[in-house]
């Protein structure tokens, strides 16, 4: 009978052992992150460059910033890279606004397909990046 109780007591220390490594091994591998110039961290960053991979690749891509609010925010979508193609038809064109004065307003990226030829307008989409 001490055996078998020394057996489950030794059961239950190795399983304790092996889930406790087990998470710490799950926590370091979550605090390796790619760097800031790399990977953008804000959830509009990742909004925005979602939708854009989701999309033809442009040939360049144009932002204008009509926000004092959401600079901050702005600031890191310009910073972000996106795959381009020299060989596209079209190029995009960005701008980003929002109600200064509504403080619940969210931040607004009205995109803008352009063909390059005649600078005629493709299509026309709004994101909310709230």
């Amino acid at each position: 009978m001490q055996f078998f109780l020394k057996l489950i007591i030794l059961i239950c220390l190795m399983s304790g052992i092996f889930l406790m490594s087990k998470n710490v091994m799950v926590k370091s591998t979550a605090n390796l992150h790619p760097t800031e110039s790399t990977q953008p961290h804000s959830s509009k960053a990742m909004m925005l460059k979602q939708y854009l991979q989701a999309e033809d690749k442009p040939v360049r891509i144009e932002v204008i910033d009509y926000t004092q609010r959401f600079k901050s925010d702005v600031d890191e979508i310009k910073k972000m890279k996106v795959a381009l193609d020299p060989k596209s038809h079209f190029y995009l064109k960005i701008q980003f606004f929002t109600d200064e004065s509504d403080k619940e307003a969210p931040l607004i990226a009205q995109i803008s397909f352009i063909e390059l030829p005649s600078q005629n307008l493709i299509k026309e989409e709004s994101l909310n990046l709230d």
